[in-house]
């Protein structure tokens, strides 16, 4: 569905710069019409829009983001997930109170104060 969506979205960005061509080179050749001109350069810049759009939708499309997964296996990866990044932000919380801890334990009356207040922490 995807393939189709995509295509959709380049067909319609490569009309929109036939139709865009065609409008201007009828304003130019009729005559000059200034009006006319204008609106084939905004109907060239409005395909601009289905082609990016087409282009996204194609490279999501390779990335696997329309990719079928069952709910099953997007609930464990997710729980996985969570749990990984748990274990990362105790490991950084423990690095960040052994910094605290020995740069104030140096200090004699801050030190033992700041050492009971990271020991409640855990």
């Amino acid at each position: 569905m995807t393939k189709v969506r995509e295509s959709t979205y380049y067909i319609s960005g490569a009309v929109l710069y036939i139709l865009g061509l065609v409008q201007v080179w009828t304003a130019v050749k009729g005559g000059g019409d200034i009006a006319a001109a204008v609106q084939g350069l905004g109907t060239l810049i409005a395909g601009t829009a289905p082609a990016y759009a087409g282009y996204k939708v194609g490279e999501q499309r390779k990335d696997g983001l329309f990719d079928e997964v069952a709910p099953v296996d997007a609930v464990v990866t997710g729980v996985q997930q969570i749990i990984e990044s748990k274990a990362k932000a105790e490991k950084e919380i423990e690095a960040v109170k052994a910094a605290v801890s020995q740069a104030t334990s140096d200090i004699p009356v801050v030190g033992p104060l700041v050492s009971l207040g990271l020991n409640q922490l855990k």
